[in-house]
This record gives C-alpha cells, sequence and structure tokens, in this order.
C-alpha cells in the first residue's frame, strides 16, 4: 500500500536518473523508497532516494557511491538485488535502484503470529536470513541493521535482506528524528555503546530475531530508549521457554549464546547458530523449565567428582562403607538408578 500523504521528495512523473517515479511505499528516518518505471523494461523497481542533509559534501558522497558499489556486489538469492545507484549533484540527489519486492516485510507477518511462529516456520525464514547475513561477511560486510522492517517477502514469501548499513550514512549529519523503539530493540550492547559494529553485532541482532520469530516477542523492550539501552547493556534475557512451553531447546541454546553481552562470548560465526539448531535431537523434543541454582549446584557437585578422579584422591566418603539399602527387587534397583541418572542428565543440559 503506497504512502498518501504529500511527497517531501518527489512526485508521479518525475525522474530519478533512468527511472521515473510512480508513487512513494516507504519513508524511514534517512530516505524514501519509490516504486519507480525504465523505459524499456517491464519489470518495476524500488529507488530509495536518501533525505538532504544524509549525504554532506564531497567526501561523503564519494563514500556513499564507494559503499554502493560494495553492497551492488552482493549477489545472493535472500540478499536484495542492487541494479544500480548513482548521484544528481544539481538536485543533491543520491539514490539506489534496487529489486521490488511487494510481498511485505517479516514485521508483518510477526505481527500476525503474536505467540510466535511454529518451529518449522521460524526456521523458514530465519536460515536464509543467517545465509544471507554469511554470505556479506563472507565479503567483509557488516549488516549492523537487522530487525524484521528490513527483511523484505517476496511474493513466494521468499525472505530477502535488505538496508545494509554503510559507513558514510553512520558518520554522516542525520535528520532530527528519533530512532524507533523497534530498532534499538535490535541493537547489540556495543551497538548501544555506540562503538564500531563488527560481525558479532549481526549475532546479537539474529539472536533477537530468532527470539521474535520463536515466542511473538524481543528479549528487551520498555518505553524509553535508555530504557532498552541499560537492558542490553546489564540484564539477562528471561529464557524463552518461560514464554513459550514446548520450545525447541536448540533454539533456546543458540538464542542464549547469541545474546552474551560480550561479544566474544558469542558464536564466532552466524553458520554456528544454524549448524546447532540443526545438530543431533531428533523431531521429539521438550523444553525443561528448571531451577536454574540447582542445576548449578548439580553442575558444579559433577565437576568436583571428576576432579577427584582424576587425582585419584580418596574423599571420606571413600573409607566409609556405603550403608546397605533395603531389600529390593534387583529390578527395581536399577529403573531407579536409571531414573536418577536420567534426571542428572537433564539437569546438566
Amino acid at each position: 500500500m503506497s504512502i498518501t500523504k504529500p511527497l517531501s521528495q518527489l512526485s508521479p512523473g518525475q525522474r530519478v536518473g533512468p527511472y521515473t517515479i510512480r508513487h512513494l511505499v516507504g519513508r524511514g528516518r534517512r530516505a524514501e523508497v519509490y516504486r519507480a518505471s525504465r523505459t524499456g523494461s517491464r519489470s518495476d523497481v524500488a529507488v530509495k532516494v536518501f533525505l538532504p542533509g544524509v549525504i554532506r559534501g564531497p567526501s561523503h558522497a564519494t563514500c556513499f557511491l564507494e559503499e554502493a558499489a560494495r553492497l551492488a556486489s552482493l549477489v545472493h538469492p535472500h540478499i536484495v538485488r542492487i541494479y544500480d545507484f548513482g548521484a544528481e549533484h544539481e538536485r543533491e540527489l543520491y539514490f539506489i535502484a534496487m529489486e521490488f519486492l511487494p510481498g511485505g516485510t517479516l514485521r508483518d507477518g510477526i505481527a500476525a503470529h503474536p505467540s510466535g511462529y511454529p518451529r518449522d516456520d521460524a526456521l523458514r525464514f530465519f536460515t536464509p536470513v543467517v545465509d544471507a547475513v554469511a554470505a556479506a561477511h563472507d565479503q567483509g560486510i557488516v549488516h549492523a541493521n537487522l530487525r524484521p522492517e528490513q527483511i523484505l517477502l517476496g511474493v513466494d514469501g521468499r525472505p530477502v535482506l535488505t538496508d545494509f548499513a554503510t559507513a558514510c550514512l553512520d558518520t554522516a549529519a542525520q535528520p532530527a528524528q528519533p530512532i524507533p523503539l523497534s530498532t534499538i530493540a535490535y541493537w547489540a550492547p556495543e551497538q548501544a555503546a555506540q562503538l564500531q559494529p563488527t560481525p558479532a553485532v549481526d549475532v546479537y541482532a539474529l539472536g533477537v530475531l530468532l527470539h521474535e520469530l520463536a515466542v511473538g516477542d524481543v528479549p528487551f523492550k520498555g518505553n524509553t530508549r535508555d530504557e532498552i539501552v541499560a537492558q542490553h547493556l546489564y540484564d539477562a534475557p528471561v529464557p524463552p521457554s518461560q514464554h513459550k512451553a514446548g520450545l525447541d531447546p536448540r533454539i533456546e541454546r543458540v538464542i542464549q549464546i547469541a545474546l552474551q553481552k560480550n561479544p566474544k562470548d558469542r558464536f564466532v560465526s552466524v553458520r554456528e547458530m544454524v549448524a546447532m539448531l540443526n545438530s543431533a535431537g531428533g523431531d521429539d523434543y521438550a523444553t525443561l523449565n528448571l531451577d536454574r541454582r540447582l542445576t548449578h549446584d548439580v553442575r558444579r557437585r559433577s565437576e568436583q567428582n571428576a576432579f577427584r578422579k582424576t587425582r585419584a584422591v580418596p574423599t571420606p566418603q571413600d573409607d566409609t562403607p556405603p550403608p546397605k539399602p533395603a531389600s529390593k527387587k534387583p529390578w527395581l534397583i536399577g529403573a531407579g538408578i536409571g531414573l536418577g541418572l536420567a534426571v542428572l542428565a537433564l539437569l546438566l543440559l
């Protein structure tokens, strides 16, 4: 659906480079996106035109064109295809022409699933996006702007990643508009602290995305920017299994690792996230909401016992023969031991 309020820059029929504007389809803090046509072509394109003040002066203009060329080199089925880019210095217009995808964004789909997608549907969106991010990382490009609004959907439901961040736009003066809270909800702690983005910020954002796909909401939210930033910096996320019963524990584990505060504690590569999701475990799964203190104590005792065995140091209990158990049938004793080991194993997961 097109936006009906007056256009701030271009009107239907005007041209940008070789493209004729049809109508406005979206407006953000930095740019407007128009549906446009090109003479001699039957397919429409999306033309992204940056707002005045976003790109300032010859140095920023040169940097923008270099960054646009890098992004145009990304050829992947789940990365939006850039056809053209350029500048009209007389009008101070800077644009990128790209593939037009009329299927809306992943935000629309998430809004229609307030309790999250079923596992297979969530991964049907998540896995291709991870593959797209991995392809960008292979070429030294960090997205640094991942969120459902930046994942377009083709008519076949194919997720397509768009709107990569560029150094030029990050350093240029920005229009005086507040950053949406939905954007801040996807910031890694180092982004909130305004540090230089690295691939680790995409790992974190993918963890937030998987959380929202799985349970229908982001792990950190608030009424102000400062509230959300503080949570990114200091708060541990609530285990997603507490929001949704029966959640695949592999999904929960991926989210927990991806949302580590220290970038060094996250996945080294985004591909590791998919590898863990596809790891052995079968289709039969159930999430256990365990007492975290009990789990910690069991793990600690287990590690202490393993250490004693490796050092061959007898413990006081070794000198004291264990009390004889009450008379029970052997099969009951075996069943009890098996059950105890099974519970211990689950606690150590």
